[in-house]
């Protein structure tokens, strides 16, 4: 089996030197080049028998998203996987658009990065920030329903409806600062970020 051909777009030097020692260790891995910004790479890979980019988003000249773009336009069977600083949904959507097969946080360990390129080589995809957010989501429905008391029932329940403390504490002529006190307490049991990871909580376990 040939190895995985790939190519690093990284403008940071001990960032770029960084990944090129971490994955020049695989041998199914051979790092064919790199480059400091989009418009070097497209330059350098014109010919170039490439299967798989990893590519920075902010870069000088021409940055991940527009290299991106660029290259799915003109070489489509070329894989790109972003690696960046920037956990944001925005990004995330951006990179999907542009034509990105993955999204990877450059703090992940070596294990993670070979699962998201053989995943991607596979023909799949790997988006760090949702892989996250649904392996804390499966950890959540394994473990037992923390107990909640009939008032912070109460309490969600309005929240579902779209209420903001407030308009909760006059519903329920309980103070705001107890509804502030519960919802905290209840975000705390069930490990939730906010208040709409706490209802769809609240709904799987019939809640709501």
């Amino acid at each position: 089996m040939n190895p995985t051909r790939l190519f690093i777009a990284e403008d940071k030097m001990i960032t770029r030197l960084g990944l090129s020692s971490l994955l020049e260790e695989e041998r199914d891995i051979e790092i064919v080049g790199t480059a400091v910004n989009g418009k070097e790479l497209l330059e350098k890979i014109r010919g170039l028998d490439l299967d798989l980019v990893l590519m920075d988003i902010e870069m000088p000249v021409m940055n991940g998203l527009q290299a991106t773009r660029k290259l799915k336009e003109e070489r489509p069977e070329v894989k790109v996987i972003m690696v960046t600083d920037y956990d944001e949904d925005p990004l995330i959507r951006q990179a999907r658009y542009a034509g990105a097969d993955g999204y990877l946080l450059k703090n992940l360990d070596k294990g993670r990065m070979m699962t998201a390129l053989q995943r991607v080589m596979a023909g799949g995809e790997f988006f760090q920030s949702e892989e996250d957010n649904q392996a804390r989501a499966e950890r959540r429905n394994t473990l037992p329903r923390p107990d909640v008391s009939e008032r912070e029932k109460e309490v969600i329940a309005k929240l579902a409806e779209g209420l903001n403390s407030q308009e909760v504490a006059e519903q329920l002529f309980i103070s705001k600062n107890t509804v502030d006190t519960h919802r905290k307490n209840l975000l705390h049991k069930t490990g939730s970020k906010n208040v709409a990871e706490l209802i769809g909580w609240a709904a799987r376990y019939g809640l709501v």
